[in-house]
C-alpha cells in the first residue's frame, strides 16, 4: 500500500497545476470493507470506484490518469481486456494492489 500511495503522490505532482488527478478504482471479486476507500481519500484526486463486471466497459484513457486495481476476476471479456490494454499502452498510471488479478493475454 505504501508503494500505491508514493505512485499516486509523484502522479498527483505532476499534475496539479493542471487538474485534480482522476483515479479509477476497480473492485470486484472479493469481499473487502468500504473504509478502504479512505485511502484515496485526497482534497486533489477525484476517486470512481468501478467494480467489476462493469470496469473497462469503456475506453478509459480520456476520463482517468490512473487505475488503482483492487479486483479479484479471470472473467474479462475481450471488449474490456482491450480497453484495458489500450489504458496501460498508452502511458496512463496503473497500481496493481494485494488480490488484484486481471488476465489480459489470450
Amino acid at each position: 500500500m505504501l508503494l500505491a500511495t508514493a505512485f499516486l503522490s509523484t502522479a498527483h505532482e505532476r499534475s496539479r497545476a493542471q487538474q485534480p488527478l482522476r483515479v479509477l478504482l476497480v473492485t470486484g471479486g472479493h469481499d473487502y470493507d468500504n473504509r478502504f476507500h479512505r485511502v484515496l481519500d485526497h482534497d486533489d484526486w477525484t476517486v470512481t470506484v468501478d467494480p467489476h463486471p462493469r470496469a473497462f466497459a469503456r475506453d478509459a484513457r480520456e476520463r482517468f490518469d490512473v487505475a488503482v486495481l483492487y479486483d479479484m476476476t479471470t472473467e474479462v471479456d475481450e471488449k474490456r481486456r482491450r480497453n484495458f490494454q489500450a489504458f496501460a499502452e498508452s502511458g496512463k498510471g496503473i497500481v496493481v494492489l494485494h488480490l488484484s488479478l486481471i488476465h489480459i493475454s489470450e
